[in-house]
C-alpha cells in the first residue's frame, strides 16, 4: 500500500461544504481491510493519509473515488453538502472527479518529484496553467 492524497477540491466554482465520510469499510470477501468511522475533509484543503505499508490508505482513497478493484467492496456514505453518496455505488461519484474530489496516487512511477515544488510539476502537465500571480 502506498500513500495517497484525497483533495476536497472546490465544486462550481467553490463549495463551502466539507466532504464527510461515515462508516467507510472496504472488504475483500468478509475481511475488512480498511475501516474508517468518520473523516472530514475541508473544501480546497488537501488531506494526506499517512500510515504503514498495507494499512489501507490507498484502498480508502479508491473507495471514496469509486475506483476500487472489482474484488473489493465498500460500505458507508460520503456527503458533500446536501449530496449524499453510497460508497457501494462505484459509478455514483464519477461526475465529481476533478471537480469536487481528486486522487493523487503516490505510486513510484506516478509520484511527484520531492525535490521540486508541486506547482511546477503540475504546470508541466497542464499547458497554459498559471498561478493567481501569473507564474507557472
Amino acid at each position: 500500500m502506498t500513500d495517497a492524497t484525497l483533495t476536497g477540491a472546490p465544486t462550481t466554482p467553490r463549495s463551502d461544504h466539507p466532504l464527510l465520510v461515515s462508516g467507510a469499510v472496504v472488504k475483500h470477501g468478509a475481511v475488512a481491510i480498511a475501516d474508517v468511522s468518520e473523516l472530514r475533509i475541508e473544501p480546497g484543503r488537501p488531506l494526506t493519509i499517512v500510515g504503514e505499508s498495507g494499512s489501507g490508505k490507498s484502498v480508502l482513497a479508491h473507495a471514496l473515488m469509486g475506483t476500487l478493484p472489482t474484488e473489493l467492496h465498500a460500505e458507508g456514505t460520503m456527503s458533500i453538502g446536501p449530496d449524499r453518496f453510497d460508497l457501494a455505488d462505484r459509478d455514483g461519484r464519477r461526475h465529481l472527479w476533478g471537480r469536487s474530489i481528486a486522487l493523487l496516487p503516490q505510486e513510484p512511477a506516478l509520484a511527484l518529484d520531492p525535490t521540486m515544488r508541486a506547482r511546477h510539476q503540475v504546470a508541466e502537465g497542464a499547458r497554459d496553467w498559471r498561478t493567481r500571480d501569473g507564474t507557472a
